[in-house]
């Protein structure tokens, strides 16, 4: 069986390379054919066309894109990950008055034109399930005959050594015996939230026993290049040592042993809290630990005789005979 897929939003091609991994996890019985792929952001497209210099690269404004234009391609799937901006927690959650999500009102507004659309897959961040924009989009999804589930998933409950939870969407254009369309091959309840690995039915069409995990539980050693702290790069980029122990508390620090990381954000290295997590090239997590805790008693000591100092100080300014 061939798909039809056009990805929007493409980035550097993320949707594409699960493609990949899809038909390699199904032993090639289900394949894919990336007929389009289209995003505005020129230094993505300039990634993307690297990883996938055989497909067609649109640098489209998506919310530009006529039903001419998506009808022309025939897709069978739509893969896209709309700005996050507008719905993150750090964000000023304007929803639908932030001019980024036009693109996706635009979709939302054609989608039920692309006649030979059967199924979506639509990725945001987490938050993105209280917007007017997903209730925009899945009313629209009832009413031209989608059926759809919506997950809250992280990486990391499927092996991969990262906690970054997203949302997700993925619909079906229902056929005429509407209660075998429903079925999507695993297990859920209608208007149910997924947040733990779906269970699948028996009769599943995909050729893999479980999702979890579809791939061996990693370590960051097994996806990093052996850590040199020779290296240039790995130089340019140590934490200094001023920083560590200022920021210490609040970083998540890990090793080339750990199987999981924080999520990293575009204020990685702006902001030490909540931003990523920090790699050591110490091996021994205890050894880690043991630092830290030294540092811990440092910083207290600092500041206990400090504290001190200033009670001496305030002593003196208080004396008038001093």
């Amino acid at each position: 069986m061939t798909l039809k897929v056009l990805e929007l939003f493409s980035g550097i091609g993320g949707m594409h390379f699960a493609c990949k991994e899809a038909e390699r996890l199904t032993s090639s019985s289900l394949q894919f054919d990336i007929v389009a792929a289209a995003d505005i952001n020129t230094s993505a497209n300039s990634v993307y066309k690297t990883n996938f210099p055989d497909t067609k690269l649109m640098a489209y404004n998506i919310q530009d894109m006529k039903v001419e234009d998506l009808n022309s391609l025939q897709p069978d799937v739509i893969l896209m990950s709309p700005p996050c901006q507008p719905f993150t927690r750090t964000g000023l959650k304007k929803d639908v008055c932030d001019p980024r999500c036009s693109a996706l009102s635009h979709l939302t507004n054609v989608i039920p034109s692309i006649t030979s659309l059967q199924y979506i897959l639509l990725e945001n961040v987490k938050g993105f399930e209280l917007s007017q924009s997903r209730q925009a989009f899945v009313e629209m999804l009832s009413s031209n005959g989608f059926n759809y589930v919506e997950c809250l998933l992280s990486p990391a409950q499927f092996g991969v050594p990262n906690s970054r939870t997203r949302y997700y969407l993925i619909a079906k254009k229902c056929s005429e015996d509407r209660q075998q369309s429903r079925k999507f091959g695993f297990a859920y309840r209608d208007g149910e939230l997924i947040t733990q690995v779906p269970q699948l039915l028996t009769n599943s069409p995909l050729q893999v026993t479980s999702f979890s995990p579809l791939i061996s539980n990693m370590t960051l050693l097994s996806i990093l290049d052996t850590i040199d702290v020779e290296n240039t790069l790995y130089i340019k980029y140590r934490v200094s040592i001023k920083d560590l122990m200022k920021r210490f508390n609040v970083l998540d620090i890990v090793n080339t042993g750990c199987s999981s990381t924080n999520c990293f954000t575009s204020a990685y290295t702006r902001y030490a809290e909540g931003t990523g997590s920090v790699l050591s090239s110490l091996e021994d997590m205890d050894t880690i630990e043991q630092i830290i805790n030294q540092a811990k008693q440092l910083v207290l000591l600092q500041q206990q005789q400090q504290q001190q100092q200033e009670k001496t100080k305030d002593g003196m300014d208080s004396n008038p005979d001093g």
